[in-house]
């Protein structure tokens, strides 16, 4: 994602670390609130529409329904625990890439290190929080409510599929645009700046085509804990084509457009700090320079009276001692 630009080492000198930090952490968050409504809507639906349970059993109808609550019942939809348990994934995640941009500039990290280390950093923060909010989703939206019954238990192969499925998104979302990015820009067909938006709009929604049948395949798992592998595979023929569809769109607002929000706060928010701590450090030195040239004044002043002094006493002692 665009927007980080490495500071100088003047720059680091005069910049604390936790000013950077501070950034990323209100950057990731804000890009976080601005997208997880949508996000909510999506990821409501498709859990609904995979335990039979969606609002007119179709898919883009569940999406509708949860989206009109934030018009028909803004204060329960902008309460809800399931919203802000989106935009603390996407916060998370978002603040994750953004610190291990700055751990990365601070400590001078070079790779493969700085890569392994940032792709661990957002892959292990973006699983945990999407594997927590993904089972509660299960247990809230799923089979169970459907058929009114006690929530139901998530198997471990559920959550390993959410396991794979997110290292496959980190990769899309945050690791291939950089690679799109510069085949595109060296290609010649764009400049690397608008190369770096269509590699971030393009590639997160395109992974989407080996996530989605591993996200069903876990719901599956959680509704129909006793299918056949032959039913399961029928099961995903029939639900992949539309949920792939909604979760390739759903990309866009969750690493596409949220993720370069999130690098536009990030490089307004790191530039405004640099204006700040430099400014500041900039009058503090013209403050000084301005007290060092007062006193060169005064000095210089000083000099010269007591030179003008002492050369108008020594002409009248000349005179008065006849030499003159």
């Amino acid at each position: 994602m665009g927007g980080f630009v490495l500071r100088s080492d003047e720059e680091k000198r005069s910049i604390p670390a936790v000013a950077d930090v501070a950034v990323a952490l209100i950057a990731g968050c804000t890009a976080a609130v601005a997208v997880a409504p949508f996000l909510l809507c999506v990821d409501r639906a498709v859990v609904a529409a995979a335990a039979g349970n969606a609002p007119g059993g179709a898919l883009f109808r569940a999406i509708a329904a949860a989206a009109s609550e934030f018009v028909t019942k803004p204060k329960v939809a902008f309460t809800s625990p399931a919203l802000w348990m989106v935009a603390g994934v996407y916060g998370g995640t978002y603040f994750a890439k953004n610190v291990s941009d700055v751990a990365i500039e601070r400590l001078r990290l070079a790779e493969p290190v700085a890569g392994i280390g940032k792709f661990a950093t957002v892959t292990a923060t973006n699983m945990g929080g999407s594997i927590l909010k993904d089972a509660a989703f299960a247990r809230l939206f799923g089979a169970a409510v459907a058929a009114s019954a006690t929530a139901p238990l998530v198997p471990l192969g559920s959550y390993v599929l959410f396991a794979a499925r997110d290292c496959l998104t980190i990769g899309g979302a945050f690791f291939v645009p950089d690679t799109m990015r510069d085949v595109l820009a060296a290609s010649g067909v764009m400049d690397r700046r608008a190369a770096g938006t269509v590699s971030q709009l393009v590639s997160p929604p395109l992974m989407q085509v080996l996530c989605t049948p591993m996200h069903l395949l876990a719901l599956n798992l959680v509704n129909a804990p006793g299918a056949t592998a032959a039913a399961r595979v029928v099961t995903l023929r029939a639900s992949t084509p539309a949920a792939l569809i909604a979760r390739s769109l759903r990309m866009l607002p969750a690493y596409g457009v949220g993720g370069i929000l999130n690098g536009a706060l990030t490089g307004r928010g790191r530039e405004a700090v640099a204006r700040h701590f430099l400014l500041r450090r900039g009058g503090k030195a013209s403050e000084q320079l301005a007290g060092t040239t007062v006193g060169l004044r005064n000095w210089s002043s000083r000099i010269v009276e007591l030179v003008t002094r002492n050369g108008g006493g020594g002409g009248k002692s000349w005179e008065a001692g006849g030499f003159a």
